[in-house]
């Protein structure tokens, strides 16, 4: 206390200038949204690995007894990309696939010889993507005899991000084409996701924590199978991504897929519905390097 009984300025500053410190570096990101986009510099070579696991079990009646089989597929990636040109409107990546590697296990791992050889056939391709700020890609060059899957697998990352500048604890939806079995992107082939994406926090090296959660619906012919086979799926999606705003782009992301489908054999046969379960692990990882 003072000598006139009041409150001590000397010993009560110092509390009240920290406490207006604090309060000045949270209100900024609070009260101001960040933009997040995907625009990395021209000349960056970005270093990405992909790994993915499916485990899918099917399961059908033959006669009264019910017979399950069940495969699990591990994969990793290993690409590199240089950005040839930036532009207002999206990047241009020339995309090398450096290595796959590929392990089958379960039901089919005996016959997955096939599945192998395709893997290191992947190997060396080049793929031209064009990466909108958003976070959509697509192919739109390259080798000649680029396979659709590669393609689909190489533009993996479907159009995420906000337009518009977002706060922390604000969310955003998003509805995009998941790829079907020949590698396009279309609705009727793969089925629709409907995700709702959160920013939860950003951190003080202006990281950007995102989640998300989703669901996929399908409803159609199934692809690669006999006319008149119809395909109903239905699952959930969840996962999480970080942004890294200085070099706008992606460093890391994990997504899990959980589906259920029933293939439903065409009306007059005799066969027993198809029901499988799948359950699909993406994680990403990227660094910028040489």
């Amino acid at each position: 206390m003072s000598r006139s009984g009041g409150p001590s300025l000397g010993r009560a500053t110092p509390a009240l200038v920290a406490l207006a410190l604090l309060l000045g570096a949270a209100s900024p990101l609070a009260a101001q949204g960040v933009l997040l986009q995907i625009r990395p510099k021209l000349g960056d070579t970005l270093r990405m690995r992909l790994e993915q696991t499916a485990e899918m079990s099917g399961t059908t009646r033959i006669g009264t007894v019910d017979s399950t089989m069940t495969v699990t597929t591990a994969m990793r990636v290993l690409t590199h990309a240089v950005v040839q040109k930036s532009e207002p409107a999206g990047t241009t990546l020339l995309s090398v696939t450096d290595s796959v590697a590929l392990a089958v296990t379960g039901s089919r791992a005996a016959s997955a010889g096939d599945m192998l050889a395709a893997g290191h056939r992947l190997e060396g391709r080049q793929a031209v993507l064009r990466l909108s700020p958003d976070g959509s890609a697509e192919v739109v060059g390259g080798d000649r005899d680029l396979p659709p899957s590669l393609g689909a697998l190489l533009a993996a990352m479907p159009a995420s991000l906000p337009r518009t500048p977002v706060s922390v604890g604000e969310s955003w939806v998003r509805a995009m084409a998941i790829p079907g079995a020949d590698g396009t992107r279309d609705a009727a082939g793969g089925g629709t996701l409907r995700a709702t994406f959160h920013l939860d926090s950003v951190s003080r090296d202006d990281v950007a924590f995102v989640s998300v959660r989703g669901s996929i619906e399908r409803e159609g012919d199934a692809d690669g199978m006999p006319a008149g086979v119809k395909l109903s799926m239905r699952g959930t999606v969840q996962g999480e991504m970080r942004v890294d705003r200085r070099r706008a782009w992606v460093t890391r992301s994990q997504t899990t897929f959980t589906i259920n489908s029933v293939m439903t054999p065409p009306a007059g046969s005799t066969d027993a519905p198809v029901r499988v379960r799948m359950r699909l692990v993406q994680k990403l990882w990227c660094e910028r390097g040489r």
